[in-house]
């Protein structure tokens, strides 16, 4: 067997933090787009062209989030699949696209970088077939170039989380590439806190680790319903066998804040990751509307609290 080098340990690390047993916390940057709101056009141009054209501005945000505490780093990938890199007629090759935001992530130097991969796939690919095949695709681009683990972001049903598995699956578990490299999965949620097929969040916990799933990622909670479900969300994550990241949703959006609704929006945060921590759910990070602020305060509760 191969020697390994130091981002195969970096990703036996992380393997070890997504462990159920696992010591430690994790802090999750927020959206890149979050902080690139406000710039000119930014509507108009594709992850893809932030990357090869605005690298800059793309590796500000990284490092930013980094500043105020996340632990790692999400490569700027989501929209960078061969099929959806095809439809946008952009001319931008996914091997180039994901090598330069692996690239850009390493520049934030966080401890952990982790690639991810989008839901687009399987919406722009022909069939779940050809989209299997474009996510092991862009997930061995990911893990050739380093990244220690490998997250299948907000994913909107099982159908759509189960595709992805299966292609990642195939990259994340290659020896040619290294370490096994965890997979991290990750469903959005509606307002009744349901998929889109009508699959609650406690079903997705329960069927991860069929797929290879070592830590499942929650996206549309608030503040107050992260705390309501902080216990029932640990106690379905420890019969699983698996690990809980909750990416807490702004309950307002950015525009409508006022400077006192925006420290009451915090204040919400930092109650929210303590109940959190206190149910033993040890990975979060900022969700839809959120972004640096909300990084900063998970990380001073985790270190108030040191777990």
């Amino acid at each position: 067997m191969a020697e390994l080098d130091a981002d195969d340990e970096a990703a036996l690390s992380l393997k070890a933090l997504l462990l159920p047993q696992g010591k430690g916390t994790l802090v999750f940057p927020g959206d890149i787009r979050y902080i690139l709101q406000g710039l000119p056009s930014v509507d108009d141009v594709s992850d893809g062209e932030w990357l090869m054209f605005e690298q800059e501005t793309v590796a500000h945000a990284h490092r930013l989030y980094h500043d105020v505490g996340a632990d790692v780093a999400l490569t700027f990938t989501a929209r960078c699949s061969a099929p959806t890199l095809e439809k946008e007629d952009g001319g931008i090759r996914m091997e180039d696209a994901n090598a330069r935001a692996v690239r850009l992530a390493f520049r934030s130097a966080s401890p952990f970088v982790v690639g991810v991969l989008g839901p687009s796939c399987l919406d722009d690919a022909e069939d779940d077939e050809a989209a299997e095949r474009a996510y092991e695709e862009q997930a061995r681009c990911l893990v050739s170039k380093g990244v220690h683990g490998l997250l299948l972001d907000a994913m909107p049903d099982i159908h759509h989380l189960e595709v992805a598995a299966r292609g990642a699956r195939y990259a994340a578990m290659s020896r040619t590439l290294g370490a096994y490299r965890p997979l991290i999965g990750s469903v959005a949620l509606d307002d009744a806190h349901n998929l889109e097929d009508g699959a609650s969040i406690f079903d997705a916990i329960a069927m991860a680790p069929s797929m290879g799933i070592a830590c499942i990622g929650i996206e549309g909670l608030d503040s107050v319903s992260a705390c309501a479900l902080s216990g029932r969300l640990a106690e379905a994550a420890g019969a699983a066998g698996i690990t809980v990241l909750v990416r807490i949703a702004a309950a307002t959006e950015r525009r409508e804040r006022t400077d006192l609704s925006r420290l009451d929006e915090m204040k919400a945060i930092e109650t929210a990751t303590s109940d959190l921590a206190q149910a033993g759910i040890r990975l979060v990070g900022p969700g839809h509307g959120a972004g640096p602020e909300a990084v900063g305060v998970m990380a001073d509760v985790f270190d108030q609290l040191d777990l």
